[in-house]
């Protein structure tokens, strides 16, 4: 083939890459090699390709074939080729398979004109080109002749019409061609949807399903990326009137078909939608949004299957280029915190909710990360909300969509979503958003009054949603202090020394004569001191009442060495009261916007949530055993009985002794085989699990509910938020927790005492930075949203002594003399934080 159209193909390797999971060639920005400029990878595409085609990646390499191929048959007729002195190539067109002859005496030839410094390479590299020769066989060897391949993550990329031709006329470096191609392509439905159609029939990987579009829609995201990257006016001139055409067309339409439909579903990343124009109009997104606000649930499964098989890598391309188009909008036109929504951000939101959609069809079938049970989520009315004593059980469909609550429910089982749901997150609309006006919108069903939390929750963080609650809560309890100014608060007289008691009888006794007063705000006074609270006596109160709870010789949770974390105790003799205290102390907390000291693995906030826990769970909570399960399953001999002489029996220490319990009727005469070892897995998991636990987590259950069960907001936090709400945030940036730092006492920014310690604490390591944090606040964990959201505070206390720094816990405050070096202290400084319990604090 020509070397200008050789230099070319190995030009875009090195600037753009191939595009095709799992490259491995070293010359391909696919496999991981930094993009070269222009003059760059002319340079080095130009002495590469006097080797010849030996460094191009296979979906090239299919090019020089194809021009092979062309050559010998032109050569044909006058002196057709020796196939006994050739290599056979085999090339692959959209009809047929040729194999073709290339002259040996040609391919030596080639070989010997290169300069040293190319045909001198090392080994590796001649290995590697055979490798990539390889790679181009598996994909030709597709079934029914069709190009398959797989990426790294077991998803499946097929060929389409549009992507042959593009990759062809980009090979040849036609320029007119391509935007020809490309109009053509995108103007009318009926081509759009005949380019992007998969060259044969769907693969296996789609399970039969017969609700999935026939589109290659990882096709149109590669196509668009290559656009970008490409940087050529004249396709993107192309594409977008292109676009206009198509969109004059579509607003004839009526109700969205399924044919349109495959047109929105290669719309959705389109770089045309989220350009704007000179004017800052909108048009096509608007159009097509429009479009994707009235679809079916029936067609929105369909769009996200077609997106559940997109690889990882290219599906995370497309949410950031939804996600980022909104963040420019709403950073410029600075609407974050207008609740009225504009058509363009409301555009960008519908956009994302396909993609999230698709999302969750690859989440398991129990939960949502909408923050309900899929059962309860699907059962709710569209008009009231379902109210319930467990948290997770509420949520107003028409919030959402009836659309989205069927596409989750249909949702098929699978382990984990395709991509962390963090990646729905927008920080612009998260720090900007006005708390007020979302629950507004959030809470009115008025027409055109809406809000990121109703529409689309997953676009906030854990931060957003949490400040939306305490607006929710704030509203509240001015309704209960409307109807009974005198009685506003929940007021607690405790003794240090009997506080669970004291607590537990007035918590009691506030719950049975008034149960809404649990939402009351909390005032607590210990008797004997002085003092009002206005937040630092709360505080003190929930570390004492939780490190009582917690302790060993209470009895009411076990601490388990090896995972650092508490569990409920099967043996405790105790009733159930305490259990519930906790729960109601939990409620509480989020209501106060307090952080607990709190160590459960991430399953308890599961069942809090209504979650089905099992045995991904397991290993979090007993890594022992669930590693003893995992060797059981895994083993696949059929002596599992005397190998591992189990039977269907779970056994603990109780007190002393070995307590035995059967997992079903009979289990101890019933032995664990090859044939029922899933079984009794599940039994055993269940029981360890759940059963096991059963009435003192439901009373601590229906403690936490009888706070926050009715919470409208708090049920769409997912499992890992509702965590931070409660625990906080194990991110320490301690350059937050500078910027926002407070000084009294004597002290300011420019202290030499306030300089050394940021000085000091910046070369702390993790540890280091857990026990200062807990040494300032009672917690290693900073508040939800981090540490920017903590109120530090450094108080100079008094001149130079010997003194160790101290700390008020209860209002995040350290209080350090006045030292007259800096090595003094550091040293004090470490051998404070690091001798502290926590609860000894001042």
């Amino acid at each position: 083939m020509e070397s200008t159209k050789l230099v070319a193909m190995l030009v875009t390797q090195l600037k753009s890459g191939c595009m095709q999971p799992g490259c491995s060639n070293e010359y391909c920005v696919t496999s991981g090699r930094e993009p070269m400029e222009q003059e760059q990878a002319v340079s080095l595409a130009t002495r590469l390709s006097e080797s010849g085609a030996r460094y191009l990646c296979p979906v090239f390499a299919r090019g020089v074939a194809l021009a092979a191929m062309e050559q010998d048959m032109n050569q044909a007729a006058s002196s057709p080729p020796s196939t006994e002195q050739g290599q056979e190539v085999e090339t692959e067109t959209e009809t047929d398979v040729t194999t073709t002859a290339i002259p040996a005496d040609d391919r030596d030839s080639q070989q010997s004109d290169a300069e040293p410094e190319v045909t001198q390479k090392s080994e590796k590299l001649d290995v590697e080109a055979d490798a990539v020769d390889e790679q181009q066989d598996d994909v030709d060897q597709g079934e029914a002749g069709v190009a398959v391949e797989e990426s790294e993550d077991g998803d499946v990329e097929l060929s389409c019409s549009f992507m042959n031709q593009f990759m062809e006329h980009m090979l040849e470096g036609d320029t007119t061609e391509i935007a020809s191609l490309v109009f053509v392509a995108f103007s009318s439905a009926p081509a759009l949807e005949t380019m992007f159609q998969f060259d044969k029939p769907r693969p296996a990987i789609l399970n039969g399903n017969q609700n999935v579009l026939a589109i290659n829609v990882e096709a149109a995201i590669k196509f668009y990326v290559l656009l970008e990257e490409c940087e050529m006016e004249m396709y993107e001139e192309a594409l977008s009137n292109a676009i206009s055409l198509l969109n004059g067309n579509t607003r004839k339409a009526g109700e969205p078909s399924d044919a349109l439909i495959a047109i929105l579903a290669v719309l959705v990343t389109c770089p045309v939608l989220y350009s704007g124009n000179e004017d800052g109009e909108w048009d096509s997104l608007l159009l097509w949004a429009s479009i994707a606000s009235k679809i079916t649930p029936v067609q929105l499964e369909a769009i996200g299957r077609a997106y559940s098989v997109v690889a990882t890598e290219y599906f995370e391309r497309a949410i950031r280029t939804v996600n980022e188009s909104l963040t420019v909008y709403i950073l410029s036109m600075d609407l974050g915190k207008r609740v009225h929504i504009d058509a363009v951000t409301r555009a960008h939101v519908e956009m994302l909710r396909l993609l999230f959609a698709a999302n969750c069809m690859r989440s398991t079938p129990s939960t949502t990360a909408l923050g309900m049970p899929l059962a309860q989520l699907s059962a709710t009315s569209s008009v009231q909300p379902e109210r319930s004593s467990s948290l997770g059980t509420f949520h107003e469909s028409g919030l959402l969509g009836q659309d989205m609550i069927s596409v989750l429910g249909n949702a098929q089982s699978e382990a984990e979503p395709k991509v962390a749901f963090d990646y729905f997150v927008n920080d612009a609309i998260s720090t900007s958003v006005d708390a007020i006006e979302e629950y507004r919108g959030f809470v009115q069903t008025r027409p055109g009054l809406i809000s990121f939390i109703a529409r689309a929750p997953f676009v906030l963080d854990v931060a957003a949603k949490s400040k939306v609650l305490a607006i929710e809560h704030m509203i509240e309890q001015q309704h209960m202090a409307r109807q009974n100014f005198f009685r506003r608060y929940l007021v607690l007289q405790v003794h240090r020394e009997t506080i669970l008691r004291d607590a537990l009888r007035q918590i009691s006794h506030a719950e049975f004569t008034d149960p809404d007063s649990l939402k009351k705000e909390l005032k607590v006074k210990f008797v004997g001191e002085e003092g009002v609270d206005e937040g630092g006596v709360q505080k003190e109160f929930f570390q004492l009442a939780i490190r009582n709870l917690f302790d060993e010789d209470y009895g009411i949770f076990m601490y388990r060495p090896t995972t650092r974390q508490h569990w409920f105790n099967i043996n405790t003799l105790e009733l159930p009261d305490e259990y519930k205290l906790l729960g109601i102390l939990l409620g509480v907390a989020i209501h106060s916007n307090l952080i607990l000291d709190l160590h459960f693995p991430l399953a308890i906030y599961q069942k809090l949530r209504g979650e089905t826990v099992g045995f991904d769970a397991l290993e979090e909570v007993d890594p022992e055993v669930h590693s003893s399960l995992t060797k059981l399953l895994e083993y696949d001999e059929d002596n599992v009985e005397d190998v591992f002489c189990l039977t269907f029996v779970a056994t603990y220490q109780a007190f002393g002794e070995v307590r035995e319990v059967e997992l079903k009727p009979g289990g101890s005469d019933i032995d664990v085989t090859k044939a029922n070892k899933q079984e009794y897995v599940e039994l055993y998991v269940d029981w360890l699990l759940n059963k096991s636990i059963e009435i003192p987590f439901n009373a601590f259950r229906d403690g936490f509910s009888s706070v926050v069960g009715n919470s409208r907001i708090l049920s769409l936090f997912r499992t890992e938020e509702l965590h931070e709400l409660i625990c906080g945030s194990s991110q320490l940036n301690l350059e937050d927790m500078q910027e926002n730092a407070k000084y009294a006492g004597g002290y300011n920014d420019d202290s030499n005492v306030v300089r050394w310690f940021w000085d000091i604490v910046k070369t702390f390591n993790e540890e280091q930075k857990k026990q200062l944090l807990a040494f300032v606040t009672g917690c290693d964990r900073a508040p939800v949203g981090g540490l920017a959201n903590l109120k530090f505070v450094i108080y100079k206390h008094g001149g130079d002594s010997d003194l160790l720094p101290t700390a008020h816990t209860c209002f995040n405050t350290i209080m350090i003399p006045e030292y007259t070096s800096k090595e003094k202290l550091q040293r004090l400084l470490l051998l404070a934080i690091t001798h502290s319990e926590g609860f000894g604090m001042l």
